[in-house]
């Protein structure tokens, strides 16, 4: 809606998917950002209405926002994603997020039906269970839906199995919600394709699967971590597990997950895990990125046993390339000692660079 929604932001949505969305900047947004819309719906002018609502009163006007947080919750494939809106996004938002996950706007005489509002159906993947635990969360939690989800989870009890199918019937995801293999197998022949090498993925899945590990340990800037420091095949790698709803078992295991997963289970058959292991800890030209996780391997032993020593090394390494991540346990190894002498003045110089970055 403003300045720092750029020229990218609009690419990457479908005219078709995202329509509603993109008449609604091309309407309200400022004149430089409205330009980049209207070319992302291939109109020539901005249009007159959202989904057919006209804005001639306060109320239109809600109706057309209505119809834009709609569109895209139902186009939102990622429960967490789902789960974190229904905690933290606006309450209107937040509403249609939690409806999304719960089915709730289905039911006759619902909320939405009494505001003339359309359904949000139920996420596809959603069994009872998934739906139970979610509203217990939201009770247990105290969010602002709780007393919703109490209510929900006594009528549940009454709604069939078949019901809560055809909620999570209709079509309305990303298509590859249902399999996200399908997109995954699409990245990996492109990227072989284009010459990414065997080893370089190995080393990519190495990379995810330290992410993972580390993830649950700085969860305030995981998102942050993954976008600045894994290449376009780690990313997916992580992506993949998360729309599966799985977790990597180990390093090597998931070496073979993923290349049995993009049909290259002949290799893995020709892969020891010694063979795996070498690859993954080989350090190449990417110490921003690659040298980054053998260092926060090292430190944390995510695969291999503590060597500290090794670990500020490589991430010294990676510092040095610009990742401010790495500058961030630099600290803390010089100002605790973690398998190095203390050292005070060099835990202020990595400080003085982070703060200057």
């Amino acid at each position: 809606m403003n300045d720092e929604f750029i020229r990218q932001d609009t690419r990457r949505m479908d005219r078709y998917k995202d329509k509603c969305l993109l008449e609604y900047i091309a309407i309200y947004s400022e004149p430089h950002v409205s330009k980049w819309a209207v070319k992302a719906l291939g109109m020539s002018a901005a249009p007159d209405s959202i989904d057919g609502i006209l804005a001639n009163n306060e109320r239109d006007k809600e109706n057309q926002r209505w119809a834009v947080l709609h569109e895209q919750v139902m186009r939102e494939y990622d429960y967490w994603t789902l789960e974190a809106a229904a905690y933290e996004a606006s309450h209107d938002m937040a509403w249609f997020a939690f409806c999304r996950l719960t089915g709730c706007s289905c039911a006759e005489n619902s909320e939405m039906q009494r505001n003339g509002l359309p359904s949000c159906g139920l996420k596809q993947g959603m069994s009872r269970t998934d739906i139970e635990q979610f509203c217990r969360g939201m009770i247990e939690n105290n969010g602002r839906f709780s007393r919703d989800a109490a209510d929900w989870l006594s009528q549940l009890a009454y709604i069939s199995d078949e019901e809560l199918e055809e909620w999570a019937r209709p079509k309305t995801e990303r298509s590859w919600d249902n399999d996200p293999t399908e997109r995954f197998i699409k990245h990996y022949k492109e990227l072989r394709e284009r010459g990414m090498s065997l080893e370089d993925m190995i080393r990519s899945i190495y990379d995810a699967y330290i992410f993972w590990q580390y993830s649950d340990i700085h969860i305030r800037s995981s998102a942050l971590i993954m976008d600045e420091t894994l290449d376009m095949f780690g990313k997916q790698v992580v992506e993949w597990y998360e729309r599966r709803h799985k977790c990597p078992v180990s390093m090597t295991v998931s070496v073979r997950n993923v290349l049995a997963a993009c049909g290259a289970a002949d290799v893995c058959a020709a892969l020891t895990d010694e063979r795996i292991c070498d690859i993954a800890y080989t350090e190449t030209k990417d110490k921003r990125g690659h040298s980054y996780y053998i260092g926060l391997d090292h430190l944390y032993g995510f695969c291999m046993d503590e060597a500290s020593p090794e670990a500020a090394r490589l991430l010294t390494d990676a510092a040095e390339a610009g990742n401010k991540y790495a500058v961030e346990e630099l600290i803390d190894i010089y100002e605790e000692g973690i398998g190095v002498k203390k050292n005070p003045w060099l835990a202020k110089k990595w400080r003085e660079k982070y703060e200057d970055a």
